[in-house]
C-alpha cells in the first residue's frame, strides 16, 4: 500500500504530491527519505575526506571511524529510541530491532557516535 504526501512551500506557493515510496527491490520499499539519509551520509564522508587532512587527521583514520561509528550511531538511536518508547514494544525482540517501521532518535545516534570516536582516538 503506497500512501502520497504532499510537500508545501507556502511562501513559494508550491505543493508537490509525492509518493513516500521511490522503488521497490525484490517487493521490498525503498522509501524516499532513506534514499536521502543515504544521499546525505555519502557526502558527509566524501567531505570529511576531502578535509581531513586540514584538521590533522589521516584520510585511513576517518575511514576506520566511520566504519565503526556509522553502524553503532544506528544501533544507539534505535535503543535511545526504544528505552523512551517502551510502551510500543513491550519486549517484543522482533518490533525491537525492526526499524523499518520507524523509530530511531538522533540524540541516541550522536551518543553512540561519540564514545565510538572517544575509544577510536589515538
Amino acid at each position: 500500500m503506497n500512501t502520497v504526501n504532499i510537500v508545501k512551500f507556502p511562501k513559494l506557493g508550491l505543493e508537490f504530491t509525492i509518493d513516500k515510496v521511490a522503488f521497490y527491490i525484490f517487493n521490498l520499499p525503498v522509501y524516499w527519505y532513506g534514499i536521502i539519509i543515504a544521499t546525505g551520509f555519502f557526502l558527509a564522508i566524501v567531505f570529511g575526506l576531502r578535509n581531513s587532512e586540514k584538521f590533522g587527521i589521516k584520510s585511513d583514520d576517518a575511514i576506520d571511524l566511520v566504519f565503526w561509528a556509522a553502524p553503532i550511531a544506528v544501533i544507539g538511536a534505535r535503543i535511545y529510541y526504544v528505552v523512551f518508547n517502551w510502551h510500543e514494544f513491550n519486549g517484543d525482540f522482533k518490533k525491537i530491532i525492526n526499524i523499518r517501521t520507524g523509530g530511531l532518535a538522533i540524540y541516541g545516534g550522536l551518543i553512540g557516535a561519540v564514545i565510538t570516536a572517544y575509544f577510536l582516538q589515538k
